[in-house]
């Protein structure tokens, strides 16, 4: 239908960016999940809100997130990243790339380039 709009999920396995990919995120594991607000799965969430108590007045409130990858303003993130990258001080012991960690991920994060029925798509 042309008025529907369509998002496609292409694997990224076997792409011209995955191993890029890979290797950048290995290089960022290490700084994921340092911050209070991160959740590593929905059973951490049950956890966490079982020591929660709400008052009469209050009430708690769950959206479900879709396509969020696609929202995700990827410049802001990019400098975020670096941000983290110039603080990290076991850096160099993963890796003796520094600035070229952002372009690998700009690159593995804007390069999304598949083919369907014979014709490229970006």
């Amino acid at each position: 239908m042309p008025t529907c709009p369509l998002r496609p999920i292409v694997a990224s396995r076997g792409s011209i960016m995955y191993d890029t990919a890979r290797f950048v995120a290995n290089i960022l594991a290490p700084l994921v999940g340092r911050t209070p607000h991160h959740l590593k799965n929905s059973g951490e969430l049950v956890e966490r809100m079982s020591q929660t108590t709400l008052d009469e007045d209050e009430s708690l409130v769950f959206f479900d997130v879709t396509a969020l990858f696609t929202n995700v303003p990827v410049e802001e993130n990019l400098e975020i990243i670096q941000d983290k990258l110039a603080h990290d001080s076991t850096l160099s012991d993963r890796t003796k790339l520094s600035q070229q960690i952002t372009e690998l991920l700009r690159l593995s994060l804007t390069t999304t380039y598949f083919k369907f029925e014979g014709e490229f798509y970006s």
